[in-house]
């Protein structure tokens, strides 16, 4: 989509209005800096030149100031040093930049990241025409005095490359007195006064170093309710891991009066110290909190999702879909997607998923003292409606769902077929079967399934259809082979009914956080039977079967034992005129599962996923035709038991190949990134093979998070391996024979309140809710909700918002795919016959790049302020809302997240702010009462910055849940690492060291519990590699450009296969090292090569590759850092440090005096011109997304944005200089 931007010309002159509005904004900044200098001047002896010199020195300032407020007030621009041009990112040093230490300016980029935007000449570009270094096409200027001939070089990203002259002309800023290196010298051009002076300015960035204000000691957390509540808080700025800082004091009493760099030197810091770190070091940097992309003040997810409703334009009320942060804008419809209105997660979703710790929450947590628990919640209404309310959905997730096939033998004397006299010394053959079922509670609290309320399909036809033929003597006895059919004659399987899944003792059925469960049908049941009394139930029972039976021999004599058998094998269902057979839309679906709250109501859950296709259908699973193994013969002597011979059913993709015995031979390795490809979901995921493309088909394989798996067996004890089951228990004891855990969780259910974007990163991902078109009766409504949107799961990730893994289905350079996989109904079958059209629904054609959508509706337009009500039952700090605002504004105390503190520059009261904040418009307002202290300029390029941003976490410990749903505390150790999680309350403490045994929960089991402890040698690493990050992609033109992978086809460095945190904490992939933050997960066989699949279908093939466990709990991810961090980042500078000369001259030019100053600066809230609100923003967005200029913003706001304030102003000394 091409949008109208406002234009605004770099240096091409001002309307008189403008130039007034402008000289009055400096008259105030001058009167500030009057009243600072006052005394200075009284006190001062000095003669009338050195007067003239340091009257020139502050108009250089005011120069500067005028350009700072032109180039950097309004809130669309990012800044970052010239050091990200350095041309070789591998070693420390910055190689063809001639003037490192010049800050630029960028426009930011103002459009949606896929989005058509422009650059500052106003010329059409995508995202990927900035790509460059240095990203030249929105740059703006250097800020730095130059000479009038250089205006249009130093608009120009590279002027910064050339050293700057060491004639007369230019005079030396930033020197010895400052700096150490060379190379950090900054020498700016004299500008004639035309008074018998010159003048020379510079400007820095300082949100682009650490923060001395923001090391101060912070008081200890005792409750373990508390440090819950401050998962999203930083902790500190650890600014004594900085050389030479070691000692600085963490007095906030002190720290707090640190402003410039003469009164650290006073602060236990040598000068030297100061010098050498210059540029890692700051004093007192705060961040206004502006939406970078449209303009305006961000918007707060907490005071929002805290009140009681929604405003109306956050619902689905009067709309087709349910709006979320990343609306369906025209330059995502102009993909044309197949279907235009389903888009991506809701405000509604979020909020109920932010809620769920609440009481009045529409799908609240229940809670048991201080420990929770979910219920099961289906997310919609019943089958006639299926209307998906504004509730978060969260059920048990099937993992495994197999067929036991078995011999069974009797007397014919005791069977129950038509009598045929005795038959004593006669036998009856029969194939008998059995279910088991694996449900996964993937919620990092304990879940409970009501008993008897779900059900399962347990008939072999509609599972999977298969099909027998018998076996005599190792031949088989004809051509024609037998469907495994429903039936009531002796030799058919039974009547269409599904199973209950139940406890054993009517109460609901009890999942730990994370945990799988098995269930089996117990016992032998008589002949015949309806399958819905026989329940499945925990654990399981390697006699178990139903009493369905398909009759292969009737009375074989003792003596013909060992000599009749049967092979059995995939058998997809068509009909005579080669359409598909009606069941399942497919030949070869795998049936559905059921909710059955009650006999009137079933809620689909997963429906129809059909591996098979030409490529399977008609696998032997037992039998000699197509693979070596031995046919299954009946035992005569072994009577009225089971004995299975094969095992055919769906499962969980793993880390390690599933066994298929002796048919492994023609089974491909299907596994995947399953952890971050696919484990999102409610439901087991649909599938329609597409039958006309072997490409298509390969994809969708790889793609699912589930296989199809089928071995022969010889025993009950080979089951019980193969399910991994415990002998003496008859419950799992491992998820697969090489992976011991058995709880695994991997999504969350919020037991405190969210104060950090990342802190969305546990919920899934899948579509909010959106109209879908009635007709059909009941089940065409019920299959089309299940379609569009539990089963639905194209491109969405495993790992919610914050994180940005490229999906293989989608392009690098795209965020949308088409793929034809919706069909049913297929019209030819693997023999090629013929027969009628199929149909399309098109549910799942539709591939979009969830993650990077949501990440870029919310990262630069949405902040989390810690404004909550922190009531819940597990004790601590249990503040409401009210009293949180209340300290905050009067008493000065902390919120959650430490780093916000109230602006200095808001005029209203206390009283009027929590007003303001607790009012129906807080979300919108609350931004206009904040600084953010510390806030982080992510296009640093310094690595001391970066390690201290990172090693602050060590002040910060981790609450967890033990196996009783009580909270504890993880202390973090004092060796300099630091502990993340990936969920706010973790179950267990305790970190994984080896991803094969996980560990030990007591009440839990053996599980990956999500925490992660990272080495101070991990961190430094880490701090590199971001370092690095920055030179390859920056500077970062928004939060989204930060937080998302890069929208290209360049394989160059992989900037296209995840975020910039993601790459640097991954920079091993291709070269795997056992001591990297995730070395112990990318070990030999963990790996997917990355040219795995290069004659696959993948758009984005490189993307499959990595770590098979990339994503599982654990594996650290960009979320994990960010849900602590988050709240600190930004992409530009808003405190500044300003160095300003002036000097006197004879009319022969010979200096005859000088003077150096220094103003240290910030932006603030409130804009330049202050009959606009501070939130106003520069493009309002309409109701689909689409941006147009604001009409209602001054012209002078548009171009100057923000008022700046002066906090600091000195004189400086010839050697201070």
């Amino acid at each position: 989509m091409k949008t109208q931007r406002l234009q605004v010309n770099r240096r091409r002159g001002l309307a008189l209005v403008t130039v007034l509005a402008l000289m009055s904004l400096l008259i105030v900044l001058l009167v500030a800096l009057l009243q600072l200098t006052t005394t200075d001047q009284a006190a001062s002896s000095q003669s009338r030149n050195q007067l003239e010199a340091q009257a020139n020195a502050k108009l250089a300032l005011a120069r500067a100031l005028g350009e700072l407020q032109e180039q950097m007030g309004p809130d669309q621009r990012v800044s970052s040093f010239a050091t990200v041009l350095d041309a070789n990112e591998e070693t420390p040093e910055i190689d063809g930049v001639g003037r490192q230490r010049l800050l630029g300016v960028w426009d930011s980029w103002g459009d949606w990241l896929n989005a058509d935007y422009r650059d500052v000449d106003g010329a059409d570009l995508g995202i990927e025409d900035t790509y460059d270094r240095g990203r030249s096409r929105m740059f703006r200027r250097w800020l730095v005095s130059a000479p009038l001939e250089d205006a249009e070089a130093l608009a120009s990203v590279d002027y910064a490359k050339n050293a700057a002259p060491s004639d007369d002309n230019y005079q030396t800023l930033l020197g010895q007195g400052s700096v150490v290196r060379p190379e950090d010298e900054v020498r700016a051009y004299l500008e004639d006064t035309g008074a018998g002076g010159r003048v020379a300015w510079w400007i820095g960035g300082r949100n682009q170093a650490v923060d001395v204000q923001s090391f101060g000691e912070k008081p200890k957390r005792a409750a373990a309710g508390d440090v819950e509540l401050a998962s999203g808080d930083r902790g500190v700025l650890a600014v004594n891991t900085v050389p030479g800082f070691e000692n600085l004091p963490e007095d906030e009493s002190i720290l707090e009066k640190l402003i410039d760099q003469r009164q650290i030197e006073l602060a236990s810091v040598d000068r030297e110290a100061m010098r050498e770190k210059y540029f890692d070091v700051a004093e007192g940097t705060t961040g206004v909190l502006a939406d970078v992309r449209w303009g305006g003040l961000k918007k707060d997810l907490n005071l929002l999702f805290e009140a009681s409703s929604m405003p109306r334009e956050f619902t689905r009320s009067g709309k087709t879909a349910a709006p979320g942060p990343r609306p369906l804008s025209s330059d995502l419809r102009g993909y044309g997607p197949k279907l235009a209105n389903r888009a991506f997660s809701s405000f509604e979703q979020m909020r109920e998923f932010y809620r769920s710790y609440k009481k009045s929450g529409q799908t609240p947590l229940e809670w048991e003292g201080d420990a929770p628990e979910t219920p099961l919640y289906l997310g919609h209404n019943g089958t006639y409606g299926h209307a998906a309310d504004q509730g978060y959905r969260r059920t048990p997730v099937v993992a495994k769902h197999y067929s036991v096939y078995s011999l069974f033998t009797t007397r014919s004397s005791a069977d129950n077929s038509p009598n045929q006299g005795d038959r004593a010394n006669l036998f009856q053959n029969d194939i008998v079967f059995s279910s088991v079922v694996v449900l996964w509670n993937p919620y990092n609290v304990p879940l409970e399934l009501p008993s008897g309320y779900m059900l399962t399909y347990t008939l072999p036809y509609k599972i999977l259809p298969s099909s027998y033929v018998g076996y005599r003597d190792g031949r088989q006895l004809n051509a024609n082979w037998i469907r495994l059919a429903q039936g009531a004659n002796y030799n058919q399987m039974g009547r269409d009914f599904a199973a209950p899944i139940r406890s054993n003792d009517g109460q609901p059925i009890r999942f730990e956080p994370g945990q799988f469960r098995i269930f089996s049908k117990k016992g032998l049941s008589g002949y015949g039977g309806n399958v819905l009394n026989e329940a499945l139930t925990p654990g399981y029972d390697p006699t178990g079967a139903f009493g369905q039976r398909m009759r292969v021999y009737s009375n074989k004599p003792a003596g013909d034992s060992n000599r009749w058998g049967v092979a059995v094998r995939l058998d997809p269902w068509w009909n005579t005129d080669g359409t598909a057979y009606y069941w399942g839309g497919n030949p070869g679906a795998f049936g559905n599962l059921l909710w059955h709250p009650n006999r009137r109501e079933n809620y689909t859950m997963g429906t129809m996923y059909d591996w098979t296709g030409p490529d399977n259908d008609y696998v032997e699973i037992s039998g000699t035709a197509n693979n070596a193994a031995e046919v299954a013969n009946y035992d005569f002597n072994v009577r009225d038991r089971v004995q299975p011979f094969c095992v055919i059913g769906i499962t969980l993709k793993s880390a390690y190949e599933s066994d298929y015995g002796a048919v492994g031979q023609r089974v491909k390795d299907y596994r995947s990134k399953n952890w971050l490809q696919s484990l999102n979901a409610t439901s087991m995921q649909k599938m329609n093979v597409n039958y006309r493309s072997a490409d298509v088909r390969e994809m969708q394989r790889l793609d699912s998070g589930y296989r199809l798996h089928f071995t022969e067996v010889n025993s009950v004890n080979d089951v019980s391996k193969l399910f991994n089951v415990d002998g003496a228990t008859q419950e799992l004891s491992s998820l697969d024979v090489d992976q011991l855990v058995y709880s695994v969780p991997t999504l969350e259910v919020p037991t405190v309140p969210i104060t950090s974007i990342a802190g969305f990163a546990g919920m899934r991902l899948t579509p909010g809710w959106y109209r879908i078109p009635n007709g059909g009766g009941p089940m065409n409504a019920m299959s089309r909700f299940n379609d569009n949107t539990e089963a639905y799961n194209s491109g969405v990730p495993g790992i919610g918002v914050g994180n940005s893994f490229a999906q293989p289905t989608i392009r690098g350079s795209r965020v949308y795919q088409y793929h034809d996989v919706s069909k049913l109904y297929p019209s030819s079958d693997s023999g090629g016959r013929g027969g009628q059209a199929s149909t399309d629904s098109n549910a799942f054609s539709d591939y979009w790049d969830h993650a990077l959508l949501v990440n870029d509706g919310l990262w630069d337009s949405w902040f989390a302020s810690s404004f909550v009500d922190a009531t819940r039952p597990t004790g601590g700090n249990d503040r409401e809302l009210r009293a949180w605002a209340t300290r905050f504004f009067e008493d000065g105390e902390p919120l959650p997240y430490t780093g916000y503190e109230p602006s200095p520059a808001a005029e209203a009261t206390p009283q009027q702010a929590i007003t303001d904040v607790l009012g129906n418009e807080g979300y919108e307002v609350v931004a206009r009462y904040l600084l953010n202290q510390g806030a982080f300029n992510v296009n640093s390029t310094s690595e001391d910055a970066w390690f201290a941003l990172f090693s602050g976490l060590n002040k910060r410990d981790v609450a967890f849940r033990d196996g009783s749903g009580s909270l504890a505390i993880r202390e973090t150790d004092n060796d300099g690492s630091v502990v993340v999680s990936r969920f706010a309350t973790p179950v267990g403490g305790v970190e994984v060291d080896d991803p094969r045994q996980g560990v030990q929960v007591e009440g839990v089991g053996r599980m990956w519990t999500g925490v992660r402890e990272i080495s101070e040698d991990q961190l430094r690493r880490l701090a590199q590699e971001c370092v690095k990050q920055v030179k390859l992609r920056g500077p970062f033109l928004n939060m989204s450009d930060f937080i998302n992978r890069r929208l290209t086809d360049d394989r160059a460095d992989d900037l296209n296969r995840y975020g910039a945190l993601q790459a640097a904490i991954d920079y091993d992939d291709d070269a795997p090292e056992p001591g990297s933050i995730n070395g112990m997960y990318k070990q030999g066989e963990d790996m997917i090569p990355f040219n795995a699949n290069e004659t696959s279908v993948y758009p984005f093939q490189r993307a499959a590759g990595g770590s098979r466990f990339t994503a599982a709990p654990g594996y650290v991810v960009q979320s994990d850092l960010l849900r602590p961090l988050g709240n600190s980042l930004t992409v530009r500078d808003d405190s500044f440090v300003i160095r300003a000369y002036g000097e006197k001259v004879t009319d022969a030019g010979e200096v005859i005096s000088r003077a150096w100053c220094e103003a240290v600066v910030r932006r603030l809230p409130e804009y330049v011109d202050g009959n606009d609100d501070p939130e106003e923003p520069v493009f309002i967005l309409d109701q689909v997304g689409n941006p147009s200029e604001n009409g209602d913003l001054s012209e002078i706001n548009k171009r100057f944005g923000r008022k700046l304030q002066v906090i600091s102003f000195r004189w400086l000394d010839a050697d201070e200089v």
